[in-house]
């Protein structure tokens, strides 16, 4: 067999299920899938989470962030930060609105403006700010479950409680 001819069947074999997916076959019994739209992320249902600062919210778009992959929206508060922390998930994000410095520690701190597009690779240690007047939106994006590991000066894991303290006085 020549080589693309294999490449073709071997795209196939791995593809095939996928596009069919995509062209609306379904195995039969599975759910009819659902379309999700949000009209605009002004009308997202932000809520507190109890292990973050006041000033932080969130929703969940898509999975259990708990158990698996999954898409959320994160809305900051104009001079919220949020003090070191890492994932064991690799975290995508577009910035929708606002301004914001991200830094991995041991890195220069980036400005991040609307429309910008962010990766924070898995367990590095990271932290941000809005430092907009404006709320900061994010579109966030976790190829794992999403869990979150408070970081103290000295690099060593703390509680929620402290980080919640810390970001306080980062404000």
């Amino acid at each position: 067999m020549n080589r693309k001819l294999l490449a073709a069947a071997t795209a196939l074999m791995v593809f095939g299920p996928a596009m069919s997916a995509c062209a609306g076959e379904r195995p039969a019994g599975s759910p009819k899938p659902e379309m999700t739209v949000l009209e605009h992320y002004s009308k997202a249902p932000f809520a507190a989470v109890p292990s973050l600062p006041e000033c932080t919210r969130m929703t969940g778009m898509r999975g259990n962030p708990a158990e698996e992959p999954s898409t959320l929206m994160v809305q900051m508060d104009g001079g919220c930060a949020a003090t070191t922390h890492w994932h064991t998930a690799n975290e995508e994000m577009l910035l929708l609105q606002g301004a914001i410095k991200a830094q991995i520690v041991g890195q220069p701190e980036v400005d991040v403006r609307a429309g910008a597009y962010i990766l924070l690779p898995a367990r590095s240690h990271h932290r941000f700010r809005c430092v907009s007047e404006e709320a900061c939106i994010l579109f966030l994006v976790a190829d794992r479950p999403f869990d979150v590991h408070n970081v103290g000066e000295h690099g060593k894991e703390i509680s929620a409680e402290e980080a919640i303290r810390a970001a306080g006085r980062a404000r």
